[in-house]
């Protein structure tokens, strides 16, 4: 198969890939957009399956991208989506840009990724997480593996892990490095999944919190972390905006590498060590 320079980009509609195996890309493999279709606009949504393996060794450019619309009043009620199960892989690690990415703050339409069994998101970069998610919307986890010097950042989407989701997320950085303010971009934090309640302004001219989601659910799946801090949560801001507030008590399941901040974990729920690892059950 003959690739385009830049990849596949999918304006509305549903982009479906099977078993394409791609390597060697400086740009993005599969974009995601939702389209302007005669004037109208319309949700878009790519499923790459189990026999899919995208890798690149790009320091600039992801390879699956989740974009919406910015304007306020027009786009609220569509969804961008990626079903991802294959393998997504970026292997330079001066990377600027996480493999699997949505687009910021200012993106109105709901963005949405869901990894399932068998997928495999890995990148080896110092300066970026595996998985960054800026935008209003889902980042579901119902199986597969993430892997990176951090794992996962949110700033505006809303984390599902499902009880039951066999999903394994590690981060390999020695060092922990609390989340700080970044209008355009995140801290590495060396954690497996972090969690930031980011305030700034938008291109609109808004205060926005990144559009915050009302809570967070780690239900399940596993969390490793090679500095000690599997999950962080935090709430960085503009000096010139007032604070947020930081998530909390939204862990009521899973199994972690340390011991879970208790107060990140569920009411009615507790954190105990078992054996190497600790689990996060109900309380009695």
């Amino acid at each position: 198969m003959t690739f385009p320079a830049r990849g596949f980009k999918a304006d509305g509609g549903h982009l479906i890939m099977k078993k394409v195996k791609a390597s060697g890309f400086k740009a993005r493999v599969a974009a995601v957009y939702s389209a302007e279709n005669g004037g109208t606009r319309t949700s878009a949504s790519l499923s790459v399956d189990k026999d899919c393996v995208f890798t690149s060794d790009s320091s600039e450019d992801q390879i699956i991208g989740v974009y919406g619309f910015d304007q306020p009043g027009q786009s609220e009620d569509l969804v961008v989506s990626a079903d991802i199960c294959g393998k997504i892989i970026n292997t330079n690690p001066k990377a600027t840009v996480s493999p699997v990415s949505t687009f910021g703050s200012d993106v109105y339409s709901s963005q949405k990724i869901v990894l399932h069994d068998g997928a495999v998101v890995e990148c080896a970069s110092t300066e970026c997480p595996a998985i960054y998610f800026p935008s209003r919307g889902e980042l579901v986890l119902e199986g597969g593996s993430v892997k990176g010097t951090t794992g996962i950042y949110t700033k505006g989407g809303k984390i599902i892990v499902p009880e039951g989701s066999n999903a394994v997320v590690e981060a390999t950085q020695a060092e922990h490095v609390p989340a700080e303010f970044n209008n355009n971009g995140c801290t590495n934090t060396g954690e497996a999944l972090t969690i930031d309640n980011c305030h700034t302004t938008s291109l609109h001219g808004e205060n926005l919190v990144y559009f915050q989601p009302d809570s967070h659910e780690v239900k399940g799946g596993t969390f490793k972390s090679a500095c000690g801090v599997d999950i962080g949560s935090y709430a960085t801001h503009d000096e010139n905006l007032s604070q947020r507030t930081t998530f909390s008590k939204f862990v009521s399941g899973g199994v972690f590498s340390s011991k879970v901040d208790d107060v990140l974990v569920a009411d009615g729920f507790k954190c105990v060590e078992e054996g190497e690892s600790f689990k996060v059950v109900a309380a009695e």
